[in-house]
Formats: C-alpha cells, sequence, structure tokens
C-alpha cells in the first residue's frame, strides 16, 4: 500500500472504513434479527407459560370443590368442579396450538384431554354413588332406629309383665344395636372396614340375643313385636350392605380420582416447569447474545478505527515525509546543492512524480550551470581579448598621439624659433600658431605671443 497512489491509498482507506461499518451493520442487523426471534420466542413461552398457569389453576380448583364435596356433599362444588375443568380443556386447546415445537409437552397436554375427562365422568359418578349413599345411609339408620325403637318397647313391655330374661336379653340386643351403630357411624366418618366389620358383628350378636330373646317369649303380642325387631335387624343388615358396596365403589372412585388429580397435576408442572426452564434459557440467551453482540460491536469498531488510524497515520506519514523530503530537497536545490540526493523516484505514487520532476530539475540546473559556467568562461576569454585589443590600441593611440605630439613640438619648436629669430631681427609681427588641441601646448604658444607683443621692439646692445 506504500506504493499505491496517495488518491489510491485514501480510496482504500475509504472501503476499509465502509467495510467495517457494513460489518458492523450486519453484525447490528443479525443480532437485531436473532434478538427478535429470541423475545418473539420468549413472549410466546410467557404465553404458553400462562396458560399452563391458567390450567393449573383450574385443576387445582376443581380439585378442591371436590375436596369440599368429599367433607361436605352439595351440589355446587359439582357444578363449580365442572365449570373449573370446562375452562381447562378450552385453556388446554390453546396450549396445544402453541406446543407444535415442542414434541415431549405437546404429549402431556393433549394426554390431559382424556385425564380431565375421566376425573370429570369420575367424579360425576362418585356424586351419584355418594347421593346413593346418603339415601341408603338414611335407610340404613331408619331400619336401625326402628329395630332399636321396637326393641325398646318390647324390653318395657318385658319389664312391665316381670319378664325379667326377655328383659335382659332385650336389653343385650338394643346394646349390641347400639354398639353396632356407632361403629357404622365410625365407618361412615373414617371409612375404615374394620369399623364396618365391627359394626356388622355388633349387629349380628344383637341378632343372635334377639333370637335367644324370641326363643324365651311366651305371650303373642311379644312375639309378633320380636319378629318385627327381627325384620328391622334384618333390613339394616341389607341397608348396611348396600351402603358398605356404595362406599366401596365410591372410595374406588375417590382412588382413581387421587390417582388422575396428583397425576395432571404432576404433567402440568412438568410442562409448566420445562416452559419456566425454556424462558429461563431465551432469557439467558438474549442477555448473552446482547452482550456479545455489544462485545463483537465494541471488538468491531474499536479494531476498525485503531487500523484505520494506524493506516491512515502511515498514509499520512509516508505523505508528509514524501512531502517534507520534496521540500527540503527543493529548498536544497534552490540553495544551490545540486549534488543533493533525491529519494523515491522509484515509487509510483504522487510523491514519486515529484521526486522524479525534481530530479529532472535537478539535472536541468546541473546542465544549466554547465552552460552558464562556459559562458562565464567564453564572457572572460572574450573580455580578456577585449582588453588585450583595447590594450594594444591604446599602446597604438599612445604613440600615434606621441609621434603627434612630438610633431607638434617640433612645429611649435619650429615656429618658436622662427618668431624669436624674427623677434631678434626685430621683426615682432610674427606669431606662434597656438591652436593646438594640447592646453599646455597652447598656453606656452599663448605665452611666447604674449612675450614677443609685450616689450615691443628690442634695440641690440653689440
Amino acid at each position: 500500500m506504500h506504493d499505491l497512489p496517495i488518491a489510491k491509498q485514501i480510496q482504500v482507506l475509504n472501503k476499509l472504513a465502509l467495510l467495517a461499518m457494513l460489518l458492523v451493520a450486519v453484525i447490528g442487523v443479525a443480532a437485531s434479527l436473532w434478538l427478535n426471534t429470541v423475545f418473539r420466542n420468549y413472549v410466546d413461552s410467557t404465553k404458553r407459560t400462562e396458560i399452563v398457569q391458567e390450567i393449573s389453576e383450574d385443576v387445582f380448583e376443581g380439585r378442591i370443590a371436590a375436596f369440599k364435596y368429599r367433607i361436605s356433599p352439595n351440589d355446587s362444588f359439582v357444578s363449580e368442579l365442572a365449570d373449573n375443568l370446562v375452562e381447562a380443556v378450552e385453556a388446554k386447546d390453546r396450549l396445544i396450538s402453541r406446543l407444535s415445537g415442542d414434541p415431549d409437552n405437546l404429549q402431556l397436554i393433549q394426554n390431559l384431554g382424556p385425564e380431565l375427562t375421566f376425573y370429570d365422568k369420575s367424579f360425576s359418578e362418585m356424586a351419584e354413588l355418594q347421593n346413593q349413599r346418603n339415601v341408603r345411609v338414611r335407610n340404613m339408620f331408619a331400619a336401625g332406629d326402628e329395630a332399636g325403637s321396637k326393641l325398646s318397647r318390647l324390653m318395657e313391655l318385658a319389664f312391665a309383665t316381670g319378664d325379667a330374661t326377655a328383659a335382659y336379653y332385650a336389653g343385650l340386643a338394643l346394646r349390641d344395636l347400639l354398639n353396632g351403630k356407632h361403629r357404622m357411624e365410625r365407618y361412615l366418618l373414617v371409612n375404615d372396614t374394620a369399623d364396618f366389620e365391627a359394626a356388622r358383628d355388633h349387629v349380628m350378636d344383637a341378632i343372635s340375643g334377639l333370637n335367644t330373646l324370641q326363643a324365651s317369649l311366651a305371650s303373642e303380642d311379644k312375639q309378633v313385636l320380636g319378629e318385627e325387631v327381627a325384620s328391622h335387624f334384618a333390613d339394616y343388615i341389607v341397608r348396611s350392605d348396600e351402603v358398605f358396596e356404595t362406599i366401596s365403589a365410591r372410595n374406588a372412585i375417590r382412588l382413581q380420582l387421587d390417582e388422575v388429580g396428583p397425576r395432571v397435576q404432576s404433567n402440568l408442572d412438568d410442562v409448566g416447569d420445562s416452559t419456566v426452564a425454556e424462558q429461563q434459557r431465551l432469557g439467558a440467551q438474549a442477555v448473552f447474545t446482547g452482550w456479545l453482540t455489544i462485545a463483537a460491536l465494541i471488538l468491531i469498531a474499536g479494531g476498525s478505527v485503531a487500523v484505520l488510524a494506524l493506516r491512515s497515520r502511515k498514509v499520512e506519514s509516508g505523505i508528509t515525509d514524501g512531502l517534507n523530503a520534496s521540500v527540503e530537497t527543493m529548498n536544497a536545490l534552490a540553495g544551490g546543492d545540486l549534488e543533493i540526493e533525491i529519494l523515491d523516484a522509484d515509487r509510483e505514487t504522487e510523491l514519486g512524480e515529484v521526486a522524479r520532476a525534481l530530479l529532472v530539475f535537478r539535472d536541468n540546473l546541473r546542465e544549466t550551470g554547465e552552460l552558464r559556467k562556459q559562458q562565464e568562461r567564453e564572457r572572460k576569454e572574450a573580455e580578456e581579448q577585449r582588453m588585450k585589443e583595447a590594450k594594444k590600441a591604446e599602446e597604438m593611440r599612445h604613440v600615434e598621439a606621441e609621434a603627434e605630439r612630438k610633431a607638434v613640438l617640433d612645429e611649435l619648436t619650429s615656429s618658436i624659433g622662427k618668431v624669436v629669430d624674427a623677434a631678434a631681427h626685430g621683426e615682432f609681427s610674427l606669431r606662434v600658431n597656438s591652436q593646438f588641441e594640447d592646453p599646455q601646448l597652447q598656453d606656452l604658444a599663448a605665452s611666447v605671443n604674449e612675450m614677443i607683443s609685450g616689450p615691443g621692439p628690442i634695440s641690440s646692445t653689440k
């Protein structure tokens, strides 16, 4: 990347930044979709939990109604149980539609329908048997009360007639009957078969005593009364057997209900626990996914920023270092250092182009410098030649001037000699030619002329 053009490097950095942003966006979208799925599953599991709780409450309230009915049989409890079971079945149907992806719990809930139907039917049968039991218990105790009442009358009649034996056996039979009724009442409360057997034994003892009593009765009215007591005893035995059969059948159904109810409740608890566990798993999964997404985004964003910062720094360093090197090279070239080494000329980048341009510039400066040196040498040579020629011309002018001056001096000397010679012979009209270029010669000629013209004629003293 270091050898790529600057624009290309910037494009690469932009693409890296775009890729990082795209990656973050993809992770964010994927995490959002995943969390959306988890959330929908969590909501669905929450709804399943609510329905399971609703069914459990209906079943529990129905079982409570059943227990209330056992304690105090009342048709309102039967209606309450039926209503709760209907609501439970309706909720069960709603729950089945939400368990398509959970075959184990689906099977448990599908089995719940027959179980609830069986529970409802069995409870109805038990309620019917309970009603039969109540009727038969009343009939049984009515027969027992009638037998006891007539047995008391027989005992009173025996006392009244002084029949002590009959009164004694009547009292024993009445005692056994009352003990039997007491144990039967206990049996009706606790449904212990031992109490029923004891009650039956007491009644059989009462019948045995009654038989002994009847054998000792002499009067016809006492015998008739004894036969009536025996008939009520027989009816009591039949009624008690019917009560026992009814209670046994009812208790058998109760045992079935006691098995079905807890089993249904246990299955519902299992489904509820499974659903709650699924909620907890989904919740933990959502939290884990959220933290994982945050960590991934932070990691990718941080890593991308770090990579981009490093790459940007490297690109910036490459550009600034290259520009600084180019500036230093240009300053050196501007300062006349044509021996400086130009780096990065082999790079296929803008800085490489600048370096190659500086290389050409340096070479051109070198050629220009050589050309200037050559021109300077030629100029110096021409100047020296010119000076030589000027000196030679000066010498020639000097020679000519000297020759001319000599000629002028010769002329002046000759003119002065002529004027002086004429003046010596008294001829003062001659004058020296004073038109010379040389001021000194001109002054000299003027002085001679002034001297000739100043004193007048000079007489000879010879």
